[in-house]
């Protein structure tokens, strides 16, 4: 899995996932603002910068895959899915209800147990739609403003605004 390969889910992943289930529930049940979300988020992440708001209904894999640099805001309702690395770098802002997946399955069926992982990389700055979809192995450079409802399954250019199923470019902004 760390080596960037297909895997198959074992007792020792899944006891992963049941531990940073337990965390999430923990920072979930507490008030958004209490201090204590905080401390939880930097010891489930792999990196928590600082200045940081996650809202309420978060949910991750495993959290240890993900690194979050600093004035990230993070709304309500997103699913960061972290079988791999997914990094989000300064000021970046997330809206209601997006996903953000480093795996998906194997499209033939025979192998559709297994998982594969690509890196998922968010740069400074971008700004990422309500009920957007970031797929495996995708770059969002910096600046990028990814439309709501946005299916993006293609690294997206700086400064470039993307929507759509799939997402295509819109326009190039400043």
């Amino acid at each position: 899995m760390k080596n960037g390969e297909s895997y198959h889910f074992d007792e020792y992943l899944f006891s992963l996932q049941k531990k940073a289930s337990r965390m999430i529930k923990q920072v979930n049940k507490l008030p958004f603002g209490n201090p204590r979300r905080d401390k939880i988020f930097a010891k489930l992440f792999g990196k928590y910068g600082e200045r940081n708001v996650i809202k309420d209904n978060f949910i991750c894999n495993f959290g240890s895959n993900i690194s979050i640099g600093n004035g990230c805001y993070i709304n309500h309702g997103v699913t960061i899915l972290d079988s791999y690395e997914v990094e989000l770098g300064n000021n970046v802002f997330i809206a209601p209800h997006v996903v953000i997946s480093a795996v998906t399955h194997p499209q033939d069926a025979n192998k559709r147990r297994e998982l594969i992982i690509k890196k998922v990389t968010i740069e400074d700055d971008v700004w990422i739609g309500a009920s957007a979809v970031i797929m495996p192995g995708v770059t969002l450079h910096k600046g990028a403003i990814i439309g709501a409802g946005a299916v993006v399954t293609k690294d997206v250019d700086e400064y470039t605004v993307v929507a759509g199923i799939p997402a295509k470019p819109i326009k190039k902004i400043q």
